[in-house]
This record gives structure tokens, C-alpha cells and sequence, in this order.
């Protein structure tokens, strides 16, 4: 996945433009025929924030005005149970990390406080 973050920066009057984007996959394996099925789900990326199950922050600043995309990675397992054709009994559980990108004279996010 790919995106642009684009913002203004009215100190120098031009335009900060910076990538962003990661790499995910997901796999559903199939244990039992059609009775038990085992899911995962990973993704790791810089800006990719709201695109979890969380809804985290995407960017902060630099203390220069300039966009920094925030390091995120998060992972989700399950286990599905298909125990008559119309009862299904699902445990699913994850994790969401995001990284820091914070500056004593500025701030940003992920205060080390």
C-alpha cells in the first residue's frame, strides 16, 4: 500500500510532500475440512496508522515542519470453529505497536514521559 501525506509549510511558503506506505499478508489455513480454520494477518509500515483495527495517528512533524510518518506494525491470529453449518464459534486476539517520533523542542508524538 502507498499513500502521499501533503501539508503546507507557511514558514517558507512550499509545499512538504512525503511518502508513505507498508507491506502486509494474511493467510487462512484450512486444519479440519471445512470444520476448523487458523488466520493471521500481519502488516508493517510508516503511515499506515489508521488502517488498523485501532485507528492510530499516521504522521507527526519534524521540528523543521516537515512530515514524519509514524512506524506502526501490528498482527492479528485466530481460530475459526464451524460447528453445524449455521453455528460458528471464532477467538481471535492482536497486537498494534507505533513508534515514536518525538522532539524535546518541539514535541510530536510518543512523549518518552
Amino acid at each position: 500500500m502507498g499513500r502521499f501525506f501533503r501539508d503546507r509549510i507557511l514558514a517558507t511558503g512550499n509545499n512538504d510532500v512525503t511518502l508513505g506506505g507498508g507491506v502486509g499478508a494474511a493467510v487462512i489455513v484450512p486444519v479440519a475440512h471445512k470444520k476448523v480454520n487458523l488466520i493471521a494477518e500481519g502488516f508493517w509500515g510508516r503511515g499506515s496508522g489508521r488502517y488498523g483495527d485501532s485507528l492510530q495517528t499516521d504522521a507527526s512533524f519534524h521540528p523543521d515542519g516537515t512530515i514524519a510518518p509514524i512506524k506502526s506494525i501490528r498482527g492479528v491470529g485466530g481460530i475459526e470453529v464451524h460447528v453445524t453449518p449455521k453455528l460458528d464459534w471464532y477467538l481471535y486476539g492482536g497486537d498494534e505497536y507505533l513508534g515514536r517520533n518525538f522532539y524535546a523542542a518541539t514535541g510530536g508524538y510518543g512523549n518518552p514521559n
